[in-house]
């Protein structure tokens, strides 16, 4: 998603809505400052769902095959949510 820090924050809180709380919520946190940071803000936008963070880890390549691999073969849709009035 290509929008504001705010926007992103809107989107994430509006999907966990429709998901409800009982949905698991998990993100891959990367490392330094800049993850915690972004994980304590995200942790914060989601209180009351169950958010969990767990390090990236690993070649980046090697991360994304399993999402390149579907997105080669055409079976993976990205959407963008409506935007609020």
């Amino acid at each position: 998603m290509f929008a504001t820090p705010g926007a992103v924050t809107a989107a994430m809180v509006r999907c966990a809505q429709t998901d409800g709380r009982q949905v698991q919520i998990s993100f891959r946190q990367d490392p330094g400052s800049a993850g915690k940071m972004e994980a304590e803000h995200t942790a914060k936008a989601l209180n009351g769902y169950n958010v969990r963070f767990a390090p990236a880890t690993g070649n980046k390549e090697v991360r994304a095959k399993p999402v390149s691999t579907q997105c080669k073969a055409g079976t993976l849709a990205n959407t963008v949510p409506d935007e609020p009035q």
